[in-house]
């Protein structure tokens, strides 16, 4: 599948998260979704957003992580803790 007709499948924005398409964000995944210890964190781009009845009960951030991954890495906002990246680096 192209970059292209993957990402075609997600939203651009949503209202839960304070980010977009295409924002590079720190993402930090805690023991117990939004509390307890950082489990692990690593920096992505989010390719998009599960809306409405793909996501179910919430939407969910769709990331491009930096490790090989046939789909990406999803997020529902209380799942982890998220840290839009400044461009200017």
């Amino acid at each position: 599948m192209s970059e292209t007709d993957r990402n075609s499948r997600y939203a651009a924005t949503s209202e839960d998260f304070d980010f977009e398409a295409g924002d590079r964000v720190l993402v930090r995944v805690r023991e117990h979704g939004d509390s307890g210890n950082i489990e692990g964190k690593f920096e992505a781009t989010v390719e998009g957003f599960e809306t409405g009845v793909s996501a179910v009960s919430s939407d969910r951030a769709v990331f491009d992580p930096p490790w090989d991954s046939i789909s990406g890495v999803k997020f529902r906002y209380y799942e982890a803790e998220f840290e839009v990246l400044d461009d200017a680096e």
